[in-house]
């Protein structure tokens, strides 16, 4: 069962890594993951 997505968006990977965006518009956090889909910089402000 797929639960809906993880991420508000994300920019292409590169050298492995991927910026990603959680939360809302006024709760934007970002943060960096590998290509397995883990956290190496956790979201943050």
């Amino acid at each position: 069962m797929v639960s809906g997505y993880q991420f508000s968006s994300t920019d292409g990977f590169s050298q492995g890594l991927a910026k990603v965006v959680v939360g809302g518009l006024v709760s934007e956090k970002f943060g960096y993951i590998d290509k397995t889909g883990k956290y190496l910089w956790q979201p943050s402000e």
